[in-house]
């Protein structure tokens, strides 16, 4: 069995891939190191990103795609996923029960809060993978004419996107205990806000927090979050966790052919 991993120049892709191959070599599949978008010789690749992921994808090859995660440290953590981006991606999660959640993650939630802040529109950055094909300024637009009132926090990586309305000051934590609801596109935001307890509306399926908040810009929801919560601790994996099998023994091992 053999695996190919594509990566870049980059020390953070150098250090992921090298955790993982011998994370793989624990179950006795070799890694074979590829430049990224490279042609590769195996059906299962494993790259950093649905960038050069999505190109594989098109190829025909199965694609175990790599991000930052979603709870806690998100340079710590790293999420990976199957054929596709965040909420798109298949993380074999499906029912997964609670005991993951509790040992790593269990403080990382609040009760819905019930305030009467101000709707926060979250920015996001228009040429971010998550966007692509998205006309997000036009979208931003139309979002803040249908809700005056609303503030609007920038993207702190795209500070220059404005919508013409004012300010939301402070970081996302501060942002957030002023909130009484978060409007996003597909932004990981979502995810922060309700862990933090702040009602959500995500426009895009492929948000991670899409099963736990609502799609239209009037809504108001605050649904039971257990079992989301249940699945997104199997979503992202530490340094260790990679590094030993642990990682590939879920995500990977006698799932597919390689």
């Amino acid at each position: 069995m053999k695996v190919s991993i594509a990566t870049r120049g980059l020390a953070h892709q150098r250090e992921w891939g090298a955790l993982l191959a011998e994370g793989l070599a624990v179950h006795n599949v070799e890694p074979i190191f590829i430049e990224a978008g490279r042609d590769a010789p195996t059906k299962v690749i494993a790259c950093w990103g649905w960038r050069i992921g999505e190109r594989y994808r098109d190829r025909g090859h199965e694609v175990l795609v790599a991000e930052r995660g979603y709870v806690g440290d998100r340079f710590y953590w790293t999420s990976l996923g199957w054929n596709g981006l965040n909420g798109r991606a298949d993380f074999q999660n499906a029912g997964k029960d609670g005991d993951r959640w509790a040992r790593h993650f269990s403080g990382c939630q609040r009760d819905w809060q019930k305030r009467s802040g101000p709707t926060v529109i979250m920015g996001q950055v228009p040429n971010d993978t998550a966007l692509l094909g998205i006309n997000y300024q036009a979208w931003l637009n139309e979002t803040a004419a249908a809700l005056p009132g609303a503030l609007f926090r920038p993207h702190p990586g795209a500070q220059a996107v404005r919508c013409g309305l004012p300010l939301a000051e402070g970081d996302l934590a501060a942002v957030l205990e002023i909130a009484g609801r978060v409007v996003v596109f597909n932004s990981n935001s979502a995810t922060d806000a309700v862990l933090a307890g702040v009602p959500t509306v995500t426009i895009d399926p492929g948000a991670m927090a899409w099963a736990v908040s609502g799609h239209a810009l009037n809504e108001t929801v605050s649904p039971d979050r257990t079992q989301w919560c249940n699945e997104l601790a199997w979503t992202q994996w530490s340094p260790e966790e990679i590094r030993r099998g642990d990682a590939w023994e879920h995500i990977g091992k006698g799932t597919l052919e390689c």
